[in-house]
């Protein structure tokens, strides 16, 4: 899942650590859109600081669990960015 558009890199961070410890998902916070280029190809224009959180799958499945994603969608609000893709 992709977040961008946080009003700075300390809020990017604060989002991040808020879905490790609510949804035990790892992610990463990149300063510019080049740096999450190059971990990733995005076909969209990101607007740093850009956070990267792993998708949520269904336990012994390999099907996403839409449920936890949307929370972690309505979440990034609090924090001041926006989801910007999967």
């Amino acid at each position: 899942m992709i977040f961008d558009h946080f009003p700075s890199t300390e809020r990017a961070q604060a989002f991040r650590s808020a879905v490790e410890q609510r949804f035990g998902l790892d992610g990463q916070v990149f300063e510019s859109a080049a740096e999450a280029q190059a971990v990733g190809f995005f076909p969209f224009e990101l607007d740093p600081p850009v956070v990267l959180v792993d998708r949520v799958f269904l336990a012994g499945s390999d099907e996403l669990d839409f449920a936890v994603e949307q929370r972690v969608y309505d979440l990034v609000i609090e924090f001041g960015g926006t989801f910007a893709g999967t």
